[in-house]
């Protein structure tokens, strides 16, 4: 392969099939077919997509979309592996009895692998701290911060998630509004679906023909146009909180996917935590936490008495930063900063509430 920019990122290259020989039967033909058909985990429109970028090489160098196929062509994609992203750390546990054991997650981090995320998950993290055996029983968006239970044994993970199943479970979260809040108490029992009325496919909302959903609001502090919110899901659809709050009129501060403002959404996948980005959501993460759970387990025999366990983890430093900083001319712009201070504030916030197991 000639000397050029193809050469330094080598090790990106990856083979496509053997050298082309005369058998070949579709010798001659459009690269772009040709990859179309032999390849079809690409389509030929993105194979054409890779060509004109610059990513389909010979031993030449990179090729258009219409070039031939040649005898003694081999072919190479240039695929460079993915980097995934990096995560907030901090797993800690924060209660164990037996074989029950909560632990704390910490925002933006996945709770399992999927989509660029492979190793760096709260599952993972939590294997090489406790053990394999160790498997949450529910989970929190990758946004959310807060209390996620675990199981040390299949018996016991099961008798989570029965109670989980049958609501006998209390869940407490703790969030930050932007907006005005509609009253100081207020319900809101609207069913949550799929929406067509959307920039985005996946994006859930109200409708009317969804699941049911309830969710208990509470204004536990209010300073100009924030609100500090204690709140209760009586459900556990996807998202719920969120969409109720924005439904509301009150988006969760950070959280880039329910805002009114869709484009602030597509933006932030172009662009991540642009200025424009933080200047609407303000904070650098989902201020949403699962700040309490409190629910009941049967004992193992039929006359074994129930037992009421209770798990409480304050707002996290960063959340209780943020709401102090509001108070100031340029919180913007300090909380914008919040990067800058979250590894202090993490480590204060470990000190303070890790139980060694």
């Amino acid at each position: 392969m000639r000397e050029s920019k193809q050469t330094a990122d080598k090790k990106d290259l990856r083979k496509l099939g053997s050298v082309i020989s005369e058998s070949e039967p579709m010798l001659h033909m459009r690269i772009d077919r040709y990859l179309g058909h032999r390849y079809p985990f690409l389509s030929r429109t993105s194979w054409q997509k890779r060509c004109l970028e610059g990513s389909v090489y010979n031993l030449d160098g990179p090729i258009k979309p219409t070039y031939k196929l040649q005898v003694g062509d081999q072919l190479f994609h240039h695929y460079p592996k993915n980097i995934e992203p990096k995560v907030e750390e901090g797993v800690f546990c924060i209660y164990r009895n037996r074989a029950i054991m909560a632990a704390y997650k910490p925002p933006l981090l996945p709770m399992h692998e999927g989509g660029r995320y492979r190793k760096n998950t709260f599952y993972t993290m939590a294997c090489q701290k406790w053990g394999n055996h160790w498997r949450a029983v529910h989970r929190l968006d990758r946004e959310t911060s807060g209390v996620v239970v675990c199981g040390g044994t299949s018996t016991t993970r099961a008798a989570l998630s029965l109670a989980l199943r049958q609501q006998n479970t209390h869940k407490t979260y703790y969030a930050i509004g932007i907006g005005k809040p509609p009253s100081y108490q207020w319900r809101v029992d609207r069913p949550i679906g799929h929406t067509t009325e959307t920039s985005w496919r996946t994006k859930r909302w109200v409708d009317p023909q969804g699941k049911p959903a309830i969710t208990d609001f509470q204004v536990i502090g209010l300073y100009q146009n924030y609100s500090l919110l204690k709140i209760t899901p009586i459900h556990g659809r996807t998202h719920q909180i969120r969409i109720h709050a924005s439904y509301s009129g009150l988006p969760l501060m950070g959280d880039v996917r329910y805002h009114h403002n869709e484009d602030i959404f597509l933006q932030f996948l172009d662009e991540g935590y642009s200025k424009e980005v933080l200047s609407t959501i303000i904070a650098p993460r989902l201020c949403l936490h699962a700040g309490s759970m409190r629910f009941q387990l049967k004992g193992p025999r039929r006359s074994s008495p129930y037992r009421q366990i209770a798990i409480f983890l304050p707002l996290p430093n960063d959340i209780q930063w943020i709401w102090k900083q509001l108070k100031y001319p340029d919180a913007k712009s300090r909380i914008s900063q919040l990067s800058l201070f979250r590894k202090k504030l993490q480590k204060s916030y470990e000190s303070r509430y890790k139980i060694s197991i």
